[in-house]
């Protein structure tokens, strides 16, 4: 059975920061099936956080 599939949607540089330990928390964990969605509602301004993280 494969691990459970867990999406994570943002779409603020607010809301990219606060969601950023999470994402990389998934990321690293074989318990789940990471899906990263941005909805890119400021796409000059989070693409500077996306960088960071």
């Amino acid at each position: 059975m494969s691990p459970p599939t867990i999406m994570t949607i943002y779409g603020t540089r607010p809301e990219a920061i606060k969601v950023a330990p999470i994402i990389k928390a998934l990321e690293a964990s074989t318990d789940f099936t990471p899906v990263i969605v941005s909805t890119a509602q400021h796409r000059e301004i989070l693409e500077q956080v996306q960088g960071i993280f």
